[in-house]
């Protein structure tokens, strides 16, 4: 539901804000990345 995408996209935010853009491509490309 809308609640579990919410928290998703609040968890990526804080990782990217944490990672300075460890995550980034991955999250950005997320097809790219299961490749």
């Amino acid at each position: 539901g809308i609640g579990a995408v919410v928290g998703a996209l609040s968890r990526n935010i804080a990782d990217l804000q944490n990672h300075h853009g460890s995550y980034f491509s991955i999250y950005d490309h997320p097809a790219v990345a299961l490749q």
